[in-house]
């Protein structure tokens, strides 16, 4: 019996010890992997703290924030090792072409390559798929996080394509807008894959003024959307509660800082907005607008990971920077760019900034002050003329052309 008890605890020593191993192995891969994805991380926002003011690092490879007069004073806490925050520079900077945060080249697409458009809602993205037409362009579209894990094979297998047959893939975020936070690790995940293989890579995206951004989500959201849209029908358009073109209903249902926080938080569908039971987001009731609202430090929070985009444009130059800048490294036709019709552009008969009373405007400059303050941010620290090294002289006549017109 004795015999038997012994037997017993030897087993279940056993049987304790293989669970222990199969724990520190699970663990030690779990600590590989990551190891290997140290380097492209999203920067580590919890390490930041507030105090009086916002705090914000400095901006990996652009202009210092601080310098911009646009940012509070801002610190890091000083426990984040200084070796990280050079290893996440390095990172930033090498993808750019430069081993130095100095200079930073336009990649080349004639052996094609990976692009990423972050389409946010009413920035005028839509005018870019006048791209799709162009030769050894494939467009994907990535509408949800189960869309970036199946084309995610995919994209291995055309970057592991030899350089004279791979095309260039167009990806283009859209419907589903990852926060930031969530895109940087997706996008430095595709980066490391690409230059594994020595494969190009340009991540972009689009942000419009606070006050033609309000005006645009206004019209496409609230008043008559089926007119311009051919997919609608009579009966969609009947579903809804849609209202006129007015400054009392623009006032009422224009969002709080949109832009923001689409940059802070996942925004999986917007067309919620036209399906709700209740019709406080639809029509001038008086009733309380129930949409999340991004606060100021949610908003400064996603300032440094701007850093993730080779290049946000402004909805303003769209035809004359982020267009003529796409054609030439797809094409090498920089003036293809300027060629392309732009689409959902407003109709006369809607309301304009122009139009718009001294009151209004400031109304939507008050509920829009940090959409303002990203703005200009992104102003500042994505200047065309200065953005890389080697930009063509093609593309700086057309920028050069464009000011002069203005």
């Amino acid at each position: 019996m004795l015999r038997k008890h012994h037997d017993r605890r030897q087993f279940s020593f056993t049987k304790a010890f293989c669970l222990t191993l199969a724990a520190v192995a699970t663990f030690l891969l779990q600590q590989h992997q990551i190891s290997k994805l140290d380097t492209v991380r999203a920067p580590n926002i919890s390490s930041l703290h507030l105090k009086d003011d916002l705090i914000l690092p400095t901006h990996p490879y652009r202009a210092d924030p601080l310098r911009t007069g646009i940012l509070p004073s801002v610190s890091v806490k000083s426990e984040v090792p200084a070796t990280r925050v050079k290893k996440e520079r390095d990172v930033l900077s090498m993808r750019n072409g430069s081993t130095n945060n100095a200079g930073r080249l336009l990649p080349s697409f004639q052996a094609g390559g990976v692009m990423v458009f972050l389409h946010y809602p009413k920035t005028g993205g839509t005018t870019l798929n006048g791209l799709k037409d162009l030769p050894k362009v494939q467009w994907l579209r990535i509408n949800d996080f189960t869309s970036w894990n199946q084309y995610w094979p995919l994209i291995q297998a055309h970057l592991s394509l030899p350089a004279e047959n791979r095309s260039t893939l167009f990806l283009e975020f859209h419907n589903y807008c990852p926060k930031l936070e969530n895109f940087f690790p997706m996008m430095n995940e595709l980066r490391q894959a690409a230059d594994e293989k020595g494969v190009s890579t340009f991540v972009f995206t689009l942000i419009r003024d606070p006050i033609d951004f309000a005006l645009s989500f206004f019209h496409f959201f609230y008043t008559q959307p089926c007119s311009v849209f051919k997919r609608c029908t009579p009966q969609e358009e009947r579903s809804h509660v849609w209202v006129s073109a007015t400054e009392k209903h623009l006032r009422k249902l224009s969002p709080t800082n949109y832009q923001c926080l689409l940059l802070a938080y996942d925004m999986r569908n917007l067309w919620h907005l036209k399906n709700e039971s209740a019709t406080s987001n639809r029509t001038w009731n008086g009733q309380v607008d129930r949409r999340r609202v991004v606060n100021t430090e949610e908003c400064f929070r996603t300032f440094p990971l701007l850093s993730v985009f080779d290049w946000i444009g402004t909805t303003d130059l769209l035809s004359e920077e982020t267009l003529p800048l796409l054609t030439h490294m797809l094409t090498g036709n920089a003036t293809l760019g300027t060629l392309l019709p732009k689409i959902n552009a407003a109709s006369p008969s809607k309301l304009s900034r122009t139009s718009l009373t001294s009151e209004t405007l400031q109304y939507l400059r008050n509920i829009n002050s940090l959409d303002l303050r990203l703005y200009e941010y992104v102003q500042k620290n994505f200047q065309f003329e200065s953005q890389w090294d080697n930009l063509p002289a093609s593309i700086q006549r057309i920028r050069g052309d464009s000011l002069q017109v203005s």
